[in-house]
């Protein structure tokens, strides 16, 4: 790990997009798009369409997703409230379609880390490139005649903006590398452009603009992706994602692709254990099935979600606990519980105390 980054910042080479993911009039529809007006959108964009490239004069355009085509961050920030991690991915996961930005348990699992840095910068957060993760500066924020969840939603939408840089997205107040708006002292909705909770105390919500930029930044990735293909269709301007105090409100459904997760051989499971324990934590949910692999019969687990989901929402659930099965790494075990008549499989290490 370098600082506090395991993957390093990447572009394609001279900021190349891939090509061949959408048509070339899908691709001027999105650019077009993301291009915005005066205050809004980034014109170089246009770039995209006409030289294929992503790029802000001779520098790329960078991100730090892995080769998955997941962000995947661990929390070490006293800014981020446990509680609201699962709303802060899902806002990004809402406007892609399907998961990519994802919270995980440990440092080593991760792209990178967010962690808070003393001394008054007068940045408020900042995503750096070189190692150094996604950064908090506490002592940068001055905030008064603002409740707690506006004080909150402004942190969160902070957090959302840079983890957004982390994906790939530029500035978007409108010009040259987005900068018009925040040159001229204007604020917008555009989430990744000047932004202030005083004009939007609900939180911050999605716009076309975001969705659009989102889908081309996806081209340079490790592992380019066809996200927010939503924004092609006739109804996009009725699409959004709004964060609120912890909460996600939106009409984008996520899709989980059916991954191929933890397998387990039939010889492995355990006698039942029946308990009911706490969700505790936001971790992937699998669920199984029978497949014959290299002629064994195992059990092996398709992803189908995450506890943390906002239409599946288990954090905090009690759940009745089945079967615990152990796994081929060392100390870890998953268990197999059943909650609303639905069964699922995750690891033993999201689970709070016996209840």
């Amino acid at each position: 790990m370098t600082l506090y980054a395991n993957t390093t910042s990447y572009a394609n080479e001279n900021g190349a997009i891939t090509i061949g993911i959408y048509t070339e009039a899908e691709l001027k529809q999105l650019t077009k798009i993301a291009h915005g007006d005066q205050y809004t959108g980034n014109s170089n964009f246009d770039r995209v369409v006409t030289e294929h490239v992503y790029k802000n004069g001779n520098t790329n355009y960078m991100n730090v997703v892995g080769a998955d085509g997941v962000l995947k961050l661990y929390n070490d920030s006293k800014y981020l409230p446990k509680a609201a991690q699962a709303a802060v991915s899902g806002f990004w996961n809402h406007v892609a379609g399907v998961e990519i930005v994802r919270f995980v348990d440990t440092v080593e699992e991760s792209d990178e880390v967010i962690h808070d840095v003393a001394g008054d910068t007068g940045v408020l957060a900042a995503q750096s490139y070189n190692g150094d993760g996604l950064i908090f500066y506490p002592d940068s924020w001055h905030i008064d005649k603002l409740t707690a969840a506006q004080q909150e939603n402004w942190h969160m939408t902070a957090l959302i903006h840079e983890i957004g840089h982390g994906l790939g997205l530029s500035h978007l107040g409108g010009g040259v590398d987005g900068a018009n708006a925040g040159n001229a002292g204007r604020f917008g909705s555009e989430l990744m452009g000047p932004w202030d909770v005083t004009d939007h105390p609900e939180g911050p919500t999605s716009t076309m603009v975001d969705a659009a930029a989102l889908a081309v930044a996806a081209l340079t990735w490790r592992k380019p992706r066809k996200i927010a293909a939503w924004i092609l269709q006739t109804d996009a301007t009725k699409k959004y994602v709004r964060y609120n105090n912890r909460q996600l409100v939106s009409n984008l459904p996520v899709t989980v692709l059916p991954a191929w997760g933890v397998k387990f051989d039939q010889a492995m499971i355990r006698t039942p254990v029946v308990a009911y324990r706490k969700i505790d934590k936001n971790y992937n949910l699998y669920r199984f099935d029978d497949k014959q692999i290299d002629g064994v019969t195992l059990y092996t687990a398709p992803q189908v979600g995450y506890t943390g989901q906002p239409d599946r929402y288990l954090i905090g659930k009690t759940v009745q606990i089945l079967e615990v099965y152990p796994t081929n790494m060392s100390g870890q075990r998953v268990v197999r519980f059943k909650y609303n008549d639905e069964e699922f499989t995750m690891y033993e290490a999201a689970l709070d105390r016996k209840v």
